[in-house]
């Protein structure tokens, strides 16, 4: 006699299943087992403030321009102050930034600035959502709401999203491992070997920034402006590195964003184009070569030393 599977038993394995996946979804984002390139920056970043929290006193924050082009230990050399830079990629930095300034500020007893930088191609880009998810776990829900910032529906069915559990299999199972590396020397991803820098890499013709500014990323700079002013954060904004054959046939892209990012309210809005040619360039229009980060530090930090809180 065959086994006969009732509707109402169908039923309980079933939710079963759901109950299941949906559980496994959210332990993979409890226990942070992304295998990506983002996730093991994020967790470096993380575990390198959380050894230095007790003496960092300048902290960098923003997307790849940011941690491309500063070298934390020379500008802390410069300035005479702890500095971590502790940037992320992309749109997942904007997404991100709110955040983690958040968890800063109630982590490092002795934080007197905070350094945003991001690229001037990002402003086209909306927030990362995921960004913003992904960076809760340290710090939770804000009490103050902003219709830019995700809801608590949004993240709970983020955390018990199905990538989760193929997150779990590709890093238990198949032993994943991210496409590109930290590199501990840069401080940061480890660059491609197709650079401006060696020849292998060109602005292609007509190549110009897009003179669009995406609401929601204006948006969220204002969030990031009253949490400074809330805060009492000395907070600075400056725009990443970018290559010179880019930005000289965009001047309507720059003015624009220039002329939004000095009406805020709280944030020091440092206005400078940070442009290099091809030699000091490497795998992005906005990522310094390895070998000019000192340079291109030094430039950063004789640009705003007369803002850093001492």
């Amino acid at each position: 006699m065959g086994f006969k599977l009732s509707p109402r038993l169908f039923v309980l394995l079933f939710l079963a299943t759901v109950i299941l996946v949906l559980l496994s979804a959210y332990v993979g984002f409890r226990l942070d087992v992304g295998s990506r390139t983002i996730d093991a920056l994020k967790r470096y970043q993380i575990e390198k403030f959380e050894v230095a929290k007790d003496k960092v006193e300048t902290i960098i924050v923003g997307d790849s321009s940011a941690g491309n082009a500063i070298d934390a230990r020379f500008f802390t050399e410069l300035s005479g102050q702890y500095t971590l830079n502790l940037a992320l990629l992309g749109s997942f930095a904007s997404g991100s930034s709110f955040n983690l300034i958040r968890y800063f500020k109630t982590q490092a007893p002795h934080l007197k600035n905070v350094i945003v930088i991001y690229s001037l191609g990002i402003w086209r880009q909306p927030p990362s959502k995921e960004g913003y998810f992904e960076t809760l776990r340290y710090v939770g829900f804000p009490q103050q709401s902003s219709p830019v910032l995700p809801s608590r529906v949004e993240y709970l069915e983020y955390v018990t999203g199905l990538r989760r559990v193929g997150q779990i299999f590709r890093k238990v199972f198949l032993r994943k491992k991210p496409r590109r590396e930290v590199d501990p020397v840069n401080d940061f991803v480890l660059q491609r070997g197709e650079r401006f820098s060696n020849g292998l890499m060109d602005i292609r013709p007509h190549e110009r920034l897009s003179e669009d500014m995406d609401e929601r990323k204006k948006t969220m700079f204002s969030v990031l402006d009253d949490l400074c002013l809330r805060e009492s954060l000395n907070c600075i904004y400056m725009h990443g590195p970018i290559h010179t054959a880019l930005v000289q046939d965009s001047p309507g892209a720059v003015e624009r964003i220039n002329s939004f990012i000095k009406s805020s309210k709280k944030i020091i809005s440092v206005t400078k184009v940070f442009r290099y040619g091809d030699w000091q360039m490497g795998d992005s229009a906005n990522h310094v070569d390895p070998s000019a980060k000192k340079d291109v530090t030094k430039e950063y930090h004789e640009t705003i030393k007369g803002y850093l809180k001492k």
